[in-house]
């Protein structure tokens, strides 16, 4: 949408150049020919029919010039906010499953389709450095070896109302409030006959703030939802939260060389793109089949978004040798503990509560 306004504002700007330069030049033919020169005549009476047109319709004249022009703020919105519910969509479910011993689908996702640019985004979309962010949290987190918690992650995933920051709804309300309240005073004034007299010129306004109201809501649609997201997870992983472990994702193991080597196919394609795009301004957002060689040798990889390796270390700890059998043996004792409060329950209750391993005898008995 925001392509086919700058379209239609680049041909109604040549057009009126073209409508200003062709009147000298008319003028100048006429001049030199004998007797009137028809197209000139022709032209003059254009000109005669549209400013009679202008003059007698001023009003809605100023709302097509102005209207444009006050809506062209509007895509500045959606960038800047759909790139921070990304981020707190991301970030929160991260930390949702910090304390298992599992990867959060949605990161693992990321290390193998890398997220890219924002839509409608004005700096150059192969600078955006979220993937570096989400490569650096995947750093953070590889080789980190604590006592779990939990084999499950907490809470339900992340919904709207968490990701979406409050200034994003009041900004909705207000650009919504004011319009409504626009045609409110009109409809005071004019009753069913809205926009009579100089009530016209308030259209400008009304339809900027709504513009604004709608990129806002089109942003939260986008990267608020995990319709989309689910899809991709489905597609990849074939369920929505797979409990992929770490040790799974080490360099070693084929899910980490899938990872090193999007991470590798991803950084050559930044730097090869962002090359392209300082030097000719155009941006070319496909994935080649082959990179280029000149994306090794002809020129460095200074593009700053480019993130660290995933891996920490080429080494893989020492103590990773032992993951496995930690995990199992942490397993079994968060199994036992749940067992041994299901026990207590049991007692404290005085027989009114059974366990569900003394209903299970209990029914084979039977």
């Amino acid at each position: 949408m925001k392509d086919t306004v700058k379209q239609l504002f680049s041909i109604c700007t040549k057009l009126s150049l073209l409508a200003l330069i062709a009147f000298p030049v008319l003028a100048a033919i006429d001049y030199l020919t004998d007797g009137p020169f028809l197209p000139f005549e022709q032209y003059k009476k254009m000109i005669g029919t549209t400013w009679t047109l202008l003059v007698a319709n001023w009003e809605w004249a100023t709302v097509l010039l102005v209207t444009p022009i006050l809506c062209r703020g509007a895509y500045s919105l959606y960038a800047p906010l759909a790139e921070e519910i990304r981020h707190n969509l991301f970030e929160k479910e991260m930390i949702r499953w910090l304390n298992t011993p599992y990867i959060s689908p949605l990161h693992h996702l990321y290390m193998l389709y890398p997220p890219r640019w924002i839509r409608w985004e004005n700096k150059n979309p192969f600078r955006n450095n979220f993937y570096q962010f989400v490569v650096q949290a995947f750093r953070d987190v590889i080789y980190r070896r604590y006592e779990y918690k939990e084999y499950a992650p907490t809470g339900k995933r992340p919904t709207i109302w968490q990701v979406v920051p409050h200034k994003a709804w009041a900004s909705i309300t207000v650009y919504t409030l004011i319009p409504l309240l626009i045609l409110a005073y009109d409809f005071k004034q004019n009753g069913i006959h809205l926009f009579n007299g100089y009530y016209v010129l308030t259209m400008p306004v009304l339809i900027a703030f709504l513009a604004r109201s709608a990129v806002v809501a089109l942003a939260i649609k986008d990267h608020a939802s995990w319709k989309q997201i689910d899809r991709l997870l489905i597609k990849s992983f074939g369920e929505l939260e797979p409990k992929t472990r770490w040790m799974e994702l080490y360099p070693n193991q084929p899910a980490g060389k899938s990872i090193l080597e999007t991470w590798n196919a991803e950084c050559r394609l930044r730097q090869d793109r962002d090359y392209q795009y300082r030097a000719t301004r155009k941006l070319d957002t496909s994935t080649p089949l082959h990179y280029p060689v000149k994306s090794q040798t002809n020129y460095a990889f200074d593009n700053p978004s480019l993130p660290a390796c995933p891996f920490p270390e080429e080494q893989i700890p020492e103590w990773a040798g032992n993951y496995d059998s930690m995990y199992h043996e942490l397993n079994d004792e968060l199994k036992e503990k749940q067992r041994e409060e299901i026990r207590e329950v049991t007692q404290a209750s005085g027989g009114k509560v059974v366990s569900f391993e003394s209903r299970r005898k209990n029914e084979k008995h039977r």
